[in-house]
């Protein structure tokens, strides 16, 4: 598979991820498809360095949860509809939420060091900044999350809200990062041999 093509299918999974459309209660769009397309798009990418690996692994994190999903378990909960989650449902959002930062810091990462060898400076930068924003907000939802079991959600919800629409900041930043790879990292193949970690030495 050509890595702009695999570039494409990242972006593609991410948007499909983000979407969410529903006709009578029916998701048009469930999650497990966006993370297959995830899947298939990092794979031909994983020997390119360890950040793509490592959202690699996060996806199938991912996918497995998306299919316990359709099954009826349900991750995540309301922070608009005053409900105070259970132990449970927080333990299985920190585990998503964590599995989608890896996911995240993984595609950025990747992304920074194949832009890095092919002397890309805006894409790498760009990388690095989104990687930034991946992380605080990533690693914020997950700080906040036990202190639900012990609080009143309510003041809690405002924090929360705020770190999630910075995680849903990044995840719309790796997706516009995907198509400006498969753009400008595949013109060409770079430096033969291809592979990000052993030339940054």
């Amino acid at each position: 598979m050509s890595m702009k093509k695999a570039f494409s299918r990242i972006a593609w999974g991410l948007a499909l991820e983000l979407a969410d459309f529903r006709i009578n209660g029916f998701d048009v769009f469930p999650d497990i498809v966006g993370y297959g397309l995830l899947l298939a798009g990092l794979g031909p990418l994983s020997s390119r360095g360890r950040g793509f690996r490592i959202a690699w692994m996060a996806a199938g994190v991912q996918f497995a949860g998306a299919a316990i999903q359709l099954l009826g378990i349900r991750i995540g909960f309301s922070l608009t509809g005053g409900e105070q989650p259970e132990v449970g449902q927080v333990a299985l959002t920190a585990l998503s939420t964590a599995a989608e930062l890896a996911l995240l810091w993984g595609i950025f990462e990747g992304i920074r060091a194949l832009a890095t060898v092919k002397g890309n400076a805006g894409i790498a930068g760009s990388a690095i900044a989104g990687r930034g924003v991946a992380l605080v907000a990533g690693s914020s939802l997950l700080f906040l999350y036990p202190f639900l079991l012990n609080f009143e959600f309510h003041p809690l919800a405002a924090m929360l809200l705020l770190m999630t629409l910075g995680a849903l900041l990044s995840s719309v930043w790796a997706l516009l990062l995907a198509r400006r790879a498969g753009r400008e990292l595949s013109e060409d193949d770079g430096p033969r041999g291809g592979n990000p970690e052993i030339r940054l030495g």
